[in-house]
Parts: structure tokens; C-alpha cells; sequence
């Protein structure tokens, strides 16, 4: 349900924070290693998270990426974008342009539901949270 870029950014984030819990800041190539994604993806993905203030980064001897400790947690919802939110939100169950509260299709309201439930879900899972567990690559 996640695109691509949201779940690359879940994992560049768990496994960043990870690494950071050891005290060791990972690079854009230790990252993109170990969570088996495309070098210069992951990398566009991590310029991204610094460019919103989500993760810091540094450079030269001992750089590497790492979290504010002092910022608030990370939610799902805070890394998907605008576009990805709207598509899964309005979208019809059916794949129906008519859908809507006005002409409602007939897994409408069933579908709310699930989404009301999924808008929670993204919105209370934290990449905190996530790195706290075991998690696989």
C-alpha cells in the first residue's frame, strides 16, 4: 500500500537509528548495503529526510547520518508525501472516478472504515518504535 520511496525511507530511518542507538553514524553506502537498495536512490531518499529536517547529517572522518535526540518521534504518515496520502485516501476501493460521499460505490462505507484505520495506524507508528523491534532487511 506504501510506495516505493515511503518504504525505502522507512527503512533508511529504522536502520539509521539503529546504527545510532551503537553511537555509529551510517554512510550513504552502508545504508544503501545493508538494506539492499540502489546507491544513488537511497542517497536521493536521505537528501530528502535532511532537507525536511528529519534526520542530520555530516561529513568528512566520522560523518554519517543520525537523529536529533531532542526532536519528537517519527510517524509513517510524517514521510509519506502529499500525493502518496491523497491517492491512498480518495481513492475508490473499486477504482471508480464517481466514488465519493455524494455517489458512494458500494464498498464505500466499508472502505472508510479501513481507511480511518489505516490513517491511524500510519500516525501512530513511529520509526522509533520500529527500530526497537527485530527487524529484517
Amino acid at each position: 500500500m506504501l510506495n516505493k520511496a515511503t518504504k525505502y525511507a522507512i527503512w533508511v530511518l529504522v536502520y539509521t537509528k539503529k546504527q545510532n542507538d551503537k553511537g555509529l553514524k551510517p554512510g550513504v553506502e552502508e545504508i544503501a548495503r545493508k538494506i539492499g537498495g540502489p546507491r544513488f536512490y537511497i542517497a536521493k531518499i536521505l537528501q530528502k529526510l535532511v532537507g525536511k529536517g528529519i534526520i542530520n547529517s555530516t561529513k568528512g572522518k566520522g560523518g554519517g547520518y543520525f537523529f536529533d535526540r531532542n526532536k519528537p518521534e517519527i510517524t509513517i504518515k510524517e514521510l509519506m508525501g502529499n500525493d502518496e496520502i491523497e491517492k491512498i485516501f480518495s481513492s475508490c476501493v473499486l477504482g471508480l472516478k464517481t466514488c465519493s460521499i455524494e455517489t458512494p460505490c458500494s464498498m464505500y462505507n466499508k472502505w472508510c472504515i479501513i481507511m480511518s484505520d489505516f490513517d491511524h495506524f500510519v500516525s501512530s507508528i513511529t520509526i522509533q518504535s520500529l527500530s526497537e523491534k527485530d527487524f529484517k532487511f
